[in-house]
């Protein structure tokens, strides 16, 4: 099953105290890929939506891989988003 669905594995012992941090880490980088999203989009002549799809899929995409319980993965988004 884990092969199918990587998050299966770590679904089973997540601490579920921990929800709120994870949903406030989520609600921060959506708050901040929106806007930016949007904002390299018409600087590079293209429609906003497109700027919201190149913001989302990677991350989507990238989920299945992180199945650590501690990683990076914000900070280095929010890095990336300040040195851009």
């Amino acid at each position: 099953m884990e092969r199918v669905l990587p998050a299966y594995g770590w679904l089973r012992t997540y601490r579920w105290r921990d929800l709120s941090g994870d949903l406030f880490a989520g609600l921060t980088l959506a708050v901040m890929l929106v806007p930016q999203g949007m904002a390299y989009a018409l600087l590079a002549g293209l429609p906003p939506i497109m700027g919201l799809y190149a913001g989302t899929v990677p991350v989507i995409a990238g989920l299945p891989p992180v199945h650590q319980p501690a990683t990076s993965f914000i900070s280095m988004a929010l890095a990336s988003s300040a040195l851009a």
